[in-house]
């Protein structure tokens, strides 16, 4: 995986937010469900889905 990816997300100004969201269990339930699946233990769903979310956010950005 590119680390600079990571960085970037690390930067992002929801990185905050989306890491309470999952904390406090409050996340979107479809977007877990694919993290889920490409997951082998809860620990790494809650981690594709901070990447998702992230990724999800900056998309919506750049498209408005």
């Amino acid at each position: 995986m590119d680390k600079s990816l990571l960085f970037n997300f690390k930067e992002h100004p929801d990185y905050e937010a989306v890491i309470e969201e999952v904390l406090q269990k409050k996340f979107d339930k479809e977007l877990m469900v694919k993290a889920s699946r490409a997951a082998k233990s809860e620990s790494q769903a809650e981690a594709i889905y901070v990447l998702l979310r992230l990724k999800y956010t900056l998309s919506t950005c750049v498209e408005s």
